[in-house]
Formats: structure tokens, sequence, C-alpha cells
């Protein structure tokens, strides 16, 4: 559907075949993710827990010491 959104010249009927890519792509997966951000942090080796989350934030209280 998105091809045929590229490809046609129609303003009108564009934005129709757009808006329904929108209704699917929320009704199918209310997150549509479009990136995945190389995510670097900096850390002593004996700080564990780090996990990386697709919604970007650093969950501090996952974090632990390890000798």
């Amino acid at each position: 559907m998105i091809e045929a959104g590229l490809q046609t010249l129609d303003d009108d009927k564009r934005l129709e075949i757009y808006k329904e890519v929108q209704r699917i792509i929320m009704s199918e997966a209310p997150w549509g993710f479009i990136a995945y951000p190389k995510y670097t942090l900096a850390r002593k080796k004996d700080l564990k827990g780090f996990t990386y989350y697709v919604s970007n934030n650093l969950r501090f209280q996952d974090f632990r010491r390890e000798a």
C-alpha cells in the first residue's frame, strides 16, 4: 500500500491510501518502530544488569554491582 501511495499522482487518492496504512498499523501494532539506535553506555566492569529496551529508556533499578 505504501508503494501505491508513492506511485499515485492524485493527492486525494494518496491521502486516502496513507490514512488506510495508518489505520492498519494502529490496529495491528500501535508501536511502529522506525529506528533502532545504537546505545553506548560507559560503565565499570562490575556494574551489571544493563538491558536495552526498545523504548530507549535506561532503567537504573536494573543495575547491580557484582564483585
